[in-house]
């Protein structure tokens, strides 16, 4: 669990505490599940000491986004968004702020899977991410996923 008493992204985006563990299991299961991402792999990154996971809320939890940080690298393991609060930009917003983090802690590469084919493909090509070559990855359930890559900046913010 990560020191939630700073929150650096203002607004309703912040480093996840313990009280949001069973929100973004649930979001994250209904989110993951065609790809065999289930709610002990959610857990068991949410308390992983390398890795970060932020969280958009109002009254409820919007969505959440997971990078792991490991010196120069970073990977952006999950971004999943309450289907009544898609296409709506918290997405993006999610994205921007798991990589001003990744940067802020020493990143200067990001890599992702995402599902071969799936609308997120768009956001992440907005965002700068391109494809990395060689054949598609494959997630736990045996889906395609398709792995895309980005360097970060020094300062790089929301």
């Amino acid at each position: 669990m990560h020191d939630t008493s700073q929150q650096p992204f203002g607004g309703p985006i912040a480093v996840a505490g313990a009280r949001h563990l069973a929100t973004v299991w649930r979001l994250g299961e209904a989110a993951f599940a065609d790809r065999g991402i289930d709610g002990p792999t959610l857990r068991a990154l949410f308390r992983a000491p390398d890795v970060w996971t932020l969280v958009a809320e109002a009254e409820r939890l919007i969505g959440f986004a997971m990078v792991r940080v490991q010196a120069a690298q970073a990977e952006l393991l999950a971004v999943a968004v309450a289907p009544a609060a898609r296409r709506s930009g918290w997405g993006r917003r999610l994205v921007q702020a798991a990589l001003a983090l990744a940067a802020r802690r020493g990143a200067r590469r990001v890599r992702l899977d995402v599902a071969d084919g799936h609308p997120a493909v768009h956001l992440f090509r907005a965002l700068g991410f391109v494809p990395e070559p060689g054949p598609l990855a494959r997630y736990p359930g045996g889906q395609p996923a398709l792995s895309m890559v980005r360097p970060l900046q020094i300062g790089e913010s929301p």
